[in-house]
């Protein structure tokens, strides 16, 4: 199908965030892509090696190119073409360097796909109309997206390489699960009509983390539409918070619980351009390096990456090494 871009547009007991300070404790790297034939960059989560999964496009979104950005060294490695395909681009790249993705053969309907080893395996969930879109992969193959359903709503859904099925949860007229970790917990974005997340909530966009037993905690930043995007194997998440401006990205731990309104300073919400749209789309410790920030298995390892706006309203990609505030 011709892909239609949607960026919609990143008081809790026991909640810890990450301040940001404006980004000013985020050492920052811009993801372009330059190439006259592909003027847009747009990237997904990122690996403990610090290797990005994103896309190219060209003016309309309309053909991608799926690639990969390794922080490491500022290098692009184009995906391996797939025949007979007319677009593909991806999301989520494992710590074992598995990529997953989707792509289309007739512009009409979109298929995932999982990429290892330069082989590909089509996913392509039985429920869906024409969408199987994947945008998250665990280190055990899991792999976290949404699919169109009959009646017009977007469903989340995990499939097991194991049992290759797929277990669907969560249709609404805008849901995507995304970041998956080793323990299967999955983080994202629902629509819920008033009165759902919790007793006189109102009608919006939610948050939502899943555990892998099923049980759903829905959580907003500041009262805003939230949306889910990353999470790491010790529970931190981040995603991102809209206004009826721009959208601002987040870094938070949740405490478990039904629904959690996170309140967080606005110096400490993460914006690379001031007063334009920030959405940060994963969350990783990385493994044994970390961009000359430290070493070690504390937060001066953590990274995000993800997406923002310039002034002059150019998508760019991005990723960000944490620097904790010296005393």
């Amino acid at each position: 199908m011709k892909r239609s871009h949607r960026w919609a547009m990143a008081l809790a007991a026991s909640v810890f965030m990450i301040p940001a300070g404006g980004y000013a404790e985020w050492k920052i790297q811009t993801i372009d892509y330059t190439s006259p034939n592909w003027p847009i960059t747009q990237m997904g989560s990122l690996n403990d090696k610090g290797v990005v999964a994103g896309l190219a496009a060209n003016s309309d979104f309309s053909v991608l190119l799926g690639l990969t950005y390794d922080s490491r060294n500022g290098q692009f490695t184009v995906i391996p073409s797939i025949p007979n395909a007319l677009s593909a681009g991806t999301w989520a790249i494992s710590d074992r360097g598995v990529i997953a993705g989707f792509t289309t053969f007739d512009y009409v309907t979109e298929v995932g796909f999982v990429l290892e080893n330069n082989s590909y395996e089509f996913l392509v969930n039985p429920s869906a109309v024409s969408v199987t879109e994947p945008r998250g992969i665990n280190n055990d193959g899991m792999v976290a997206g949404w699919s169109d359903t009959a009646n017009g709503d977007m469903a989340g859904w995990i499939y097991d390489p194991k049992s290759k099925t797929f277990t669907e949860f969560l249709p609404s007229g805008f849901t995507i699960a995304q970041g998956i970790n080793s323990r299967g917990d999955v983080v994202g974005n629902v629509s819920l009509g008033a009165g759902i997340a919790y007793p006189g909530s109102p009608a919006g966009d939610y948050a939502f983390l899943r555990n892998r037993e099923g049980e759903v905690t829905y959580f907003q930043v500041n009262g805003l539409n939230t949306y889910g995007r990353g999470i790491t194997d010790f529970g931190l998440t981040t995603g991102y918070a809209c206004d009826s401006v721009t959208c601002y990205g987040f870094v938070a731990q949740l405490a478990r619980l039904p629904f959690q309104a996170i309140t967080i300073p606005s110096a400490d919400l993460i914006s690379v351009v001031q007063g334009f749209a920030t959405t940060p789309e994963g969350v990783v410790i990385l493994d044994g390096w970390s961009a000359g920030v430290g070493f070690g298995c504390g937060l001066d390892d953590l990274a995000i990456s993800g997406n923002y706006l310039d002034a002059q309203g150019n998508l760019h990609g991005f990723v960000a090494f944490y620097e904790p505030a010296s005393e």
